[in-house]
C-alpha cells in the first residue's frame, strides 16, 4: 500500500508567564475579541493564564470563597482582558451611586502605565487603576484626587456559570498625557516589543460593613516594597498611588513558531500559518484529495475535495488550538493533530 505523507508544521506556543519577575507577554490577537462575556475566539484560546494570588490587603480568601486570574492579548489601541473569577457572593454595595465606597464592591481592577515609567499616580494620569464595577461603571481618580468615571476607557461584559465569572475587557490605552473629558486625548501607540506597566487584580467583598475583605493582585509586591516608596502605612497596597510597583506587560506578536518537518517522498499537501488564518495546498502531482478537519473534540467543522495545486484558506475562528486533519486519499487515510 502506497503511503502519503502531510508537511507537518509543528506549532508551539510560547510560554508567557514569568511571575516571579511580574512580568506577562500579551500576544498580538489572531482577531480582535468580541466583548460579550464568551471569550471564544482564537485569540483566547491562544493566551496563558496568569494567577492573580497575591494578598494586598485584607484576609487571604479560601478557593472557595474567591479565586482570579487573568490572560491578555492586544490589537490595534487596545489590550484585550479576560478575567476568571470564583466569588461566592457578586457585590454592589451602592449600584446607584457608583462613585461612593466604589473600591470596597466585588469589582476586578486594572492597573495601567503607558509608557512603563512608574512614579506616582494618584493624582495624575501619569498612570490609571481602573474599578469596574458589577454594572460596568469604570472609576478612578482625577487630578484632584476625587473618583470620576472612565466609562469610554473600557468596553466590558460579564457571563456566569454558577460562582465562576468571566469578565471580557477591551481597554483603550491612553498616555500620560490624558486630560479628563477632553475629546482628542491622545491614544498610545501599540506596536511589538512595547513594555507597558500592568496589574491586574481584584477586590472581594462579602456582604459585611460595605467593606472589602480581600484585594489579590497579580503582581508581587514585597513587605518593604510600598514603605520604601514613602508609603508608610500601605502595606503591600499602594498600586493605587504609584505605578513603580506595577508589574510589566511586554507586547508580543503572534504566538506561533513554525517548523517545518519534511519526508523525503512528495507530501500530499501542505499547511502554513498565513496572516489571516491557515492555508492547505494541494501539491503538482499527486492525486485528488478529500480532506476532513475536525476540532479537538471531534466535532466535524468542514471537508474539501483539493485537486493538485488547490488553496482552501480558513479563519482561526473556525478552528480550536488543538484540531485535527484526516486526509483522504486513494488507498490511504491518514489523521494529524496540529496545535498552534
Amino acid at each position: 500500500m502506497k503511503k502519503f505523507l502531510l508537511v507537518i508544521f509543528s506549532l508551539t506556543l510560547l510560554s508567557n508567564m514569568n511571575l516571579a519577575a511580574n512580568n506577562y507577554d500579551a500576544y498580538r490577537a489572531f482577531s480582535a475579541p468580541v466583548i460579550d462575556g464568551i471569550a471564544n475566539e482564537a485569540s483566547w484560546e491562544a493566551a496563558t493564564w496568569a494567577p492573580i494570588d497575591q494578598l494586598w490587603t485584607g484576609r487571604q480568601p479560601s478557593s472557595t470563597n474567591c479565586t482570579a486570574r487573568f490572560k491578555s492579548c492586544w490589537s490595534g489601541s487596545k489590550i484585550y482582558i479576560l478575567m476568571e473569577v470564583v466569588d461566592d457572593v457578586l457585590v454592589n454595595w451602592n449600584p446607584k451611586d457608583p462613585l461612593k465606597n466604589y473600591p470596597s464592591n466585588d469589582c476586578p481592577e486594572i492597573f495601567l502605565d503607558e509608557d512603563g515609567s512608574g512614579g506616582e499616580h494618584a493624582r495624575s494620569f501619569n498612570a490609571f487603576a481602573y474599578h469596574i464595577s458589577t454594572l460596568y461603571d469604570v472609576v478612578d481618580m482625577d487630578i484632584d484626587g476625587d473618583p470620576k468615571l472612565f466609562n469610554n476607557h473600557i468596553e466590558v461584559k460579564r457571563s456566569s456559570t454558577g460562582s465562576t465569572y468571566l469578565w471580557e475587557m477591551a481597554v483603550t490605552v491612553y498616555t500620560d498625557k490624558y486630560v479628563y473629558e477632553q475629546s482628542d486625548n491622545e491614544i498610545a501607540n501599540l506596536f511589538v516589543g512595547k513594555v507597558l506597566g500592568f496589574s491586574a487584580a481584584y477586590n472581594d467583598s462579602d456582604l459585611r460593613f460595605e467593606t472589602r475583605e480581600a484585594m489579590l493582585g497579580s503582581a508581587k509586591i514585597e513587605p518593604w516594597t510600598c514603605s520604601g516608596l514613602g508609603y508608610a502605612d500601605a502595606g503591600t497596597n499602594c498600586s493605587w498611588q504609584t505605578a513603580s510597583v506595577f508589574g510589566k506587560m511586554t507586547l508580543r506578536d503572534l504566538p506561533l513558531e513554525l517548523e517545518q518537518h519534511r519526508d523525503e517522498k512528495s507530501p500530499s499537501i501542505t499547511l502554513a500559518k498565513v496572516s489571516d488564518g491557515f492555508r492547505l495546498q494541494g501539491v503538482k502531482g499527486n492525486n485528488n484529495v478529500h480532506i476532513k478537519v475536525y476540532n479537538s473534540i471531534g466535532t466535524f467543522l468542514k471537508g474539501e475535495s483539493m485537486l493538485p495545486d488547490q488553496l482552501i484558506e480558513f479563519p482561526p475562528h473556525e478552528i480550536n488550538r488543538i484540531f485535527f486533519i484526516v486526509i483522504e486519499e486513494v488507498g490511504a487515510v491518514t489523521k494529524h493533530k496540529v496545535e498552534w
